[in-house]
């Protein structure tokens, strides 16, 4: 089973296509090259180093989730 990452979820909102292919039809989509995935990897280390450092966890709220779902259709209708 796919899983919704933070990552995925930024994805969509910015491109609601591309998200969709993730999930139905991965095959439409090019494989990574070596130096993109590099800044991947590198964005993870950080991403690693920053975990350790947080004191304590923020939960988003339902109504942030709500207000980006309303902007990512309002986005999407404009097109």
């Amino acid at each position: 089973m796919l899983t919704l990452s933070k990552s995925k979820y930024v994805l969509g909102l910015q491109c609601p296509k591309l998200l969709w292919c993730l999930f139905n039809a991965p095959e439409l989509i090019p494989p990574i090259d070596e130096s993109t995935q590099a800044i991947f990897d590198q964005g993870r280390e950080v991403g690693n180093f920053a975990e350790t450092r947080r004191h304590r966890i923020i939960p988003i709220s339902s109504t942030f989730v709500k207000m980006t779902s309303k902007a990512s259709l309002d986005c999407t209708n404009q097109n």
